[in-house]
């Protein structure tokens, strides 16, 4: 009976078999990762009233942890913001010459997509102890870590805002003589302002984020206060930790919602 109503509300027979065999492939998919991995469940009854301590002490957080903790957050927040503002210098650098309708050389833009396709496919924490090695732990491998990921992302995104709405403004400006600079800098960068300034404020939310995460490899900020604490079974400190980061992520993402709603509304 489910085979012949699968998907739901489709009437189109090849689109309701084309669902079925998405479905069953999903499902032998997920039964055949369960044999892939070494996942025991009585290792996990076990640890159960392990995981009730821990769960409870960390609903009893040391306020005494507070003010480290605090102290750790600028220090994510001010590596968050410098490896946001060099990344947003080199991504304007680039933009141009990646985005398929403004570049001078079509072989350009390819191989600046290569690299950055290349640069996202290396997880930040791989960046970050890459830096680490390079500059040793501390916050210039935080800020180090950020930059590259960060970049390729914002030229990622701010490359296809301009191939998908730069065409009007690059045809005026080419009918008016104005040359490559003056088309990208005085032409598409003013008309897409608004929602670069929007992509920048949602990728600074993504940054502290990741900021965090990489003080948990070793880097500074409060992510690696977090794991001091952990890493000494020290939950109730950690529990402080983690309200902290949590607050602080809710409202970034409140303020950086209300700036793209601002911007967006500006921008009609």
């Amino acid at each position: 009976m489910i085979g012949k109503t699968f998907p739901p509300n489709i009437g189109h027979r090849k689109t309701q078999r084309q669902g079925r065999i998405f479905f069953g492939s999903t499902v032998l998919l997920f039964f055949f990762s369960l044999t892939q991995i070494d996942f025991d469940f009585s290792y996990a009854i076990k640890g159960m009233d392990e995981t009730r301590k821990i769960i409870g002490e960390l609903f009893q957080p040391d306020m005494a942890a507070v003010i480290p903790y605090l102290e750790g957050l600028w220090q994510t927040l001010a590596i968050a913001m410098l490896g946001l503002g060099f990344s947003v210098i080199l991504a304007v650098g680039l933009v141009f010459f990646t985005a398929s309708n403004t570049t001078p050389n079509p072989l350009v833009s390819k191989v600046i997509k290569v690299i950055m396709v290349f640069i996202r496919a290396i997880p930040i924490t791989i960046w970050a102890l890459i830096a680490a090695a390079s500059v040793g732990f501390g916050s210039l491998a935080g800020l180090l870590g950020l930059l590259f990921p960060t970049t390729s992302y914002l030229v990622r995104i701010l490359s296809e805002r301009v191939e998908e709405s730069g065409g009007g403004t690059i045809e005026a400006m080419n009918a008016c003589g104005a040359t490559w600079l003056e088309m990208c800098f005085k032409g598409i960068l003013v008309e897409l302002f608004p929602q670069f300034l929007a992509t920048i404020a949602l990728r600074y939310e993504l940054s502290v984020s990741e900021s965090v995460v990489l003080g948990m490899v070793g880097v500074a900020g409060i992510g690696y206060r977090l794991n001091m604490s952990i890493g000494t079974y020290n939950f109730r400190v950690a529990s402080t930790g983690i309200i902290i980061v949590y607050v602080t992520m809710l409202c970034l993402e409140i303020i950086s919602k209300k700036i793209v709603t601002v911007i967006k509304g500006e921008g009609k």
